[in-house]
């Protein structure tokens, strides 16, 4: 499997308020978006705004892309998105208990890479 390396283009910087032991619920976050991706990219690089969004959605295609074709992909200081193809395994309903086969398929991993396990 290929690796593609992609250099972030943007540091978020980190939130005192977060930690392991707390969870988004908590703390009452919401969810990062592209949006709000490309908001931050604004504000760091200055470009209008439209630019930056459609900076944003180049960058989420070109992964997307190279995961369609079957490349893994490797952003530095983030971690790694792999494809693994899954076999054909027999499982059960819980609910009925009946025995069923569950089909082969294609997953998404993501293995975050040290430097941003060690900032969490």
């Amino acid at each position: 499997m290929d690796l593609i390396y992609y250099r972030p283009f943007i540091y978020f910087s980190q939130d005192k308020s977060y930690n392991k032991s707390n969870n988004m619920k908590k703390t009452n976050k919401k969810t990062l978006t592209k949006a709000d991706i490309a908001l931050a990219v604004y504000s760091k690089i200055g470009y209008n705004k439209k630019y930056c969004e459609e900076l944003v959605d180049v960058f989420f295609e070109m992964i997307k892309d190279h995961l369609k074709k079957g490349q893994g992909v490797q952003i530095h200081g983030l971690g790694k998105f792999i494809l693994k193809d899954k076999k054909a395994r027999r499982g059960r309903n819980p609910k009925t208990g009946k025995e069923l086969i569950i089909k082969a398929r294609r997953v998404l991993l993501f293995h975050a890479g040290e430097s941003f396990k060690k900032r969490f």
